[in-house]
């Protein structure tokens, strides 16, 4: 498989692997105990997530 943003179910149109061949792909995909992917079909509710703010990188890492 490649890994491709137009494959992926994120709310972006980029992928930071675009174009890497991989070998195995997840068959399921929980977000906190449901199932929301499943071989390949998202099969949650739009909505669902939640954007959990991290604090940006610091400049002496």
């Amino acid at each position: 498989m490649i890994i491709s943003a137009e494959t992926h179910h994120m709310n972006v149109d980029y992928n930071a692997y675009e174009g890497m061949r991989v070998h195995g792909v997840p068959e399921v995909v929980l977000l906190r105990g449901k199932v929301i992917v499943e071989n390949g079909r998202y099969v949650g509710t739009p909505g669902e997530g939640r954007f959990l703010k991290r604090a940006t990188f610091r400049g002496d890492l």
